[in-house]
């Protein structure tokens, strides 16, 4: 099921993200647990909303406008995933700031699947 929000950034709709709107109507609907879930982005507001809603994970991409993001979250000096490194693990972080930072969505998924088979 997809689901969109025809409202403006500007117009403040929760169900915009990091407004839990479109959460509570997609988890309603399908029993999710956010202690079981994992939200990936490349955006502070995806973090936030992550975090808010207490997800098990949360996760920084460094495509789109990530790595931007990621400087703008005090990052940097973490060591951003590269053509070397494919994530990193935060573990101490501030709040606001992911669980992880990947260099793409493959690097996120597969670190996602390893924590959840662990």
């Amino acid at each position: 099921k997809l689901l969109t929000s025809a409202e403006a950034d500007s117009q403040g709709c929760r169900c915009r993200k990091p407004g839990p709107g479109m959460w509570r109507t997609l988890s309603a609907g399908r029993g999710l647990d956010p202690a079981r879930c994992a939200m990936v982005g490349d955006k502070p507001e995806d973090i936030r909303f992550g975090l808010d809603l207490g997800f098990a994970a949360t996760v920084l991409v460094m495509t789109g406008k990530g790595a931007e993001h990621a400087a703008k979250l005090g990052l940097a000096e973490t060591g951003l995933p590269g053509p070397d490194v494919s994530l990193v693990e935060l573990e101490e972080r501030k709040p606001g700031q992911p669980h992880a930072l990947a260099r793409d969505l493959a690097a996120a998924c597969a670190w996602l699947a390893r924590r959840a088979a662990s």
